[in-house]
Order: structure tokens, then sequence, then C-alpha cells
């Protein structure tokens, strides 16, 4: 390297406040990306378990409340925190360059909509270890929500109504 070409090197705090502080669509979309990658990773986890317990006739790998539980969060987490994230990752990194446009219409927003959606999908899976997960069903309805046990409905209606902000 000659002394007088200069090549700024960016330590890897810089970088990672760069992603935790940025406003530009494209590292939205990466985040968005990597955030929905994170939990289609937890969620095929999540699948691995329901899978386990349903290899065998009568398998007590996990109990019947837990397979609820388990079922619950993994049809969340699939749809609400892993497939619709990373298409508006995708959306968010390619639909400006194809339009033409410089950056989105609101890129503060734009951010906030990301970190309201990691936030709310972290509150969700805290609910394993804060009083047991919900045991809805990944459509929670009514019938079926009214009758789980503990606070897992309650985590599960604040984490998707901040996730979906």
């Amino acid at each position: 390297m000659s002394s007088t070409a200069t090549v700024q090197r960016r330590t890897v705090w810089e970088f990672i406040w760069d992603y935790l502080t940025t406003v530009d669509h494209k590292k939205i979309g990466h985040l968005y990306l990597a955030g929905g990658g994170f939990f289609f990773l937890l969620g095929g986890l999540e699948a691995l378990i329901i899978r386990i317990q349903l290899m065998f006739p009568n398998s007590d790998f996990i109990s019947a409340g837990f397979f609820n539980e388990m079922l619950t969060m993994h049809g969340t987490t699939i749809i609400f925190l892993a497939a619709m994230p990373i298409l508006l990752g995708l959306m968010n990194a390619a639909m400006p360059l194809q339009i033409g446009a410089r950056d989105v219409a609101f890129p503060f927003l734009n951010a906030l909509g990301f970190w309201l959606f990691f936030f709310g999908g972290i509150l969700l899976n805290l609910s394993w270890f804060l009083d047991g997960a919900p045991d809805a069903g990944w459509t929670s309805y009514a019938s079926l929500a009214m009758d789980s046990p503990g606070h897992g409905v309650d985590f599960y209606v604040s984490g998707l109504q901040i996730a979906g902000a």
C-alpha cells in the first residue's frame, strides 16, 4: 500500500453503529432480511421440536400443553416474523432502486418500522421465559385464546401489535 493512498478502515463497532442508526433504505432492507432470517431459524427450531414429537405415536418428548405452545409460536413466528419481514426486506432494498428514487419517502419511519418489528418479535418470544408461551393456535381465535393459562396470550397480543405497528 502506498503512503499517498489513505484507506479508511472502519472498526466492527462503527459498522454495527452505522446499521443500528441508519435511515438508508438498503441497510434497513438488510436489517429486515437479517431479522427475518433470525426468526426463520427460530421457527425452524420450533418446527423441528414439533416433528420430533410427531415422529412416533404416543411420544412423550414434550407435553401436550407445550406442544400447543410450540405450534402457536411456530405458526406465528414463520408467518408474521419471518415470511413477511423477508418480503419487506426485499422490497425495501430493491423497490426504490427499481423506480429510480434516491430513498423512501419517510426514511425515519422506515427505520422505526424495522425496530418495532424486531422488538415486537423479541417481546413475543420472551413469553417462553416469562410465564409460558401462548397456546391459542397461530390465528389466536377468541374461543382458543380465552382458555389459555398464564400470560402467554398477553405476550402474543402485545408482541404482534408492536411488531405490526
